[in-house]
């Protein structure tokens, strides 16, 4: 397997967009929003939220096998990291694919040297909560909001 970090200067963006989005298609049910999802969204999510985003190909790097998503922010306090966005091809899981790829995004918050890194999962994804757990993630005291607009 091959582990790449996107940047939003990198060539070849418009070739990740159609394995990205089908990757996505497995996380959500909101196909508008899968559907929306292009190279223009891509730069923005990497510049505009200072996002890194790892990516596992197979080792002739034409499969995505998975990707995760790391934001680092700076709160008036201390600076923290968010993980999102990580999931495994379904004919890649169980491999422990998707440990590789949030131990790389944990690498990269350490780097960032953060205080601490959020995520969030919904309560019937029990392998991913599993994940999460086996790399020390710990689930935490405190009520997540949210506002559609």
């Amino acid at each position: 397997m091959v582990l790449k970090i996107i940047s939003a200067f990198d060539d070849g963006l418009n070739e990740i967009v159609l394995p990205v989005r089908g990757l996505l298609r497995q996380l959500t049910d909101d196909d508008e929003a899968v559907d929306d999802f292009s190279v223009e969204t891509l730069k923005r999510t990497l510049v505009g939220q200072k996002a890194h985003i790892v990516t596992l190909w197979t080792d002739n790097k034409k499969t995505l096998v998975g990707i995760g998503m790391l934001t680092v922010r700076q709160h008036m306090l201390r600076k923290v990291a968010h993980i999102d966005e990580v999931v495994v091809d379904e004919a890649y899981r169980g491999r422990g694919f998707g440990k590789i790829i949030v131990g790389a995004l944990i690498d990269l918050a350490r780097s960032a040297s953060v205080h601490h890194i959020d995520l969030s999962t919904r309560s019937h994804r029990f392998a991913a909560i599993g994940l999460y757990k086996s790399l020390g993630f710990q689930k935490s005291e405190t009520n997540c909001f949210r506002l559609h607009l």
